[in-house]
This record gives C-alpha cells, sequence and structure tokens, in this order.
C-alpha cells in the first residue's frame, strides 16, 4: 500500500514540473535496444531554458516523466563525449528509475546529438550541438511545433448515369 502512495506522489510531483514548461516538440523514436517505442518532449520555462522529458514507453518498463534540464544533459555529456553510456546521464536520475538514462539517450540520438560510437561497443559519441540548439530556438521564436492535419483523401467523382 505504501509503494502505491510513493508512486501517486511521484507522478502528481513530475506533473507540477513540466506544467511550468511550454512544450515546442513531442516525438517518439526506437529504445537503443530497437524493442519498444520511447515517447519524449522538449520544452522550455519562462527563462527559455531548454528541458527534456520522457512521456511513454511502448514496453513495460517503468521510467521518471521527471523534466531534466538540457544544459545538465549537456555538461554530463562533455565530460566524455567519445564514450557516453547511459552510466553518463546516471546522475541526473538518481532515485529515479534506471531505464531513464538509456531511454533519454535514445531521444538525444533521435535529436541527432549522439551517434553510435566507431570504436568502443555500446557507446556513443556526442555530435556538434549547434544545428539542434538553432532548430530548438526557432521553434522557441515560432511557438513550437504545428500539429500536422491530415487530409482526406479525395474521393472519386461520381459519373453521370448513362442513358
Amino acid at each position: 500500500m505504501q509503494r502505491t502512495s510513493q508512486i501517486k506522489q511521484s507522478t502528481a510531483k513530475e506533473n507540477s514540473l513540466t506544467k511550468h514548461l511550454s512544450s515546442i516538440k513531442t516525438a517518439n523514436c526506437k529504445s537503443l535496444s530497437g524493442k519498444s517505442t520511447i515517447g519524449y518532449a522538449i520544452g522550455h520555462n519562462e527563462k527559455k531554458e531548454l528541458f527534456l522529458w520522457l512521456t511513454s514507453n511502448s514496453g513495460g518498463g517503468f521510467f521518471s516523466k521527471s523534466p531534466v534540464a538540457y544544459e545538465d544533459v549537456a555538461n554530463q555529456l562533455e565530460v566524455c563525449p567519445e564514450g557516453v553510456t547511459s552510466s553518463s546521464l546516471a546522475g541526473l536520475y538518481r532515485g529515479r528509475s534506471s531505464n531513464g538514462p538509456g531511454f533519454m539517450l535514445a531521444a538525444l540520438m533521435n535529436e541527432g546529438l549522439l551517434r553510435p560510437s566507431t570504436t568502443k561497443k555500446r557507446c556513443y559519441e556526442l555530435l556538434e550541438t549547434g544545428p539542434f540548439l538553432d532548430e530548438m530556438n526557432r521553434l522557441m521564436e515560432s511557438g513550437g511545433e504545428k500539429p500536422v492535419r491530415k487530409r482526406k483523401a479525395p474521393q472519386p467523382k461520381k459519373s453521370a448515369p448513362e442513358t
């Protein structure tokens, strides 16, 4: 019973943290194992500081939805730019689900910030962050991604009855 109340309190705390952020992008990507699809969002606070947070997992693994400051993520990645692993981000998820760091790595790869290492197995390399930051600044200025409207397929024209 106590475990359930802790989960509910944790979820309420996570929701209150994201409530003060403006979402500018949501996306999905494959997990690092390729076995599930991870949903994530990117947003900013009133000071225009970027935050990333996980939103969904098609697999059964638990994860934290708490936002993580992009600046903190960048600082962790810059410590070992050629040998990034999920352990590189573990400090950002201390006391939370152990899936968070790996899921966040998948999101960062999807955003073009990391790529698989060419020299170290199960490691990732930090890429140039400029294009990502340029895109995020553009999205902040424009108010975020606009939802894509799906158009209805054109209906075949009815031919006039033959007489």
